[in-house]
């Protein structure tokens, strides 16, 4: 699956469903190997999910095999540069 970027957390929850449907897994399979509750699982796949802590919102994600990162916005728009931060970190 190519990256899919989101604005919302109803954009989030269609890609993950479109990514466990491709995997050809039931809300109740994936479920399980995130160890969430089901009826999480379905809130969160339709972005009816007020607040989710990022923990469990990584647990689907790496149990899809997929993985969650952040992108900078074009030039102009961010209030400061993340790449400096990324320098930071690792100690550069």
């Amino acid at each position: 699956m190519e990256s899919q970027p989101f604005h919302s957390a109803r954009q989030l929850g269609a890609v993950l469903r479109t990514a466990r449907l491709r995997r050809g897994w039931s809300q109740t399979e994936l479920a399980e190997r995130a160890d969430v509750d089901r009826p999480w699982l379905v809130k969160l796949e339709t972005g009816r999910l007020d607040n989710p802590t990022l923990r469990r919102v990584l647990h689907v994600v790496e149990s899809l095999g997929l993985q969650l990162s952040v992108q900078e916005l074009a030039k102009g728009h961010s209030s400061f540069d993340l790449s400096a931060l990324w320098s930071e970190e690792d100690g550069r």
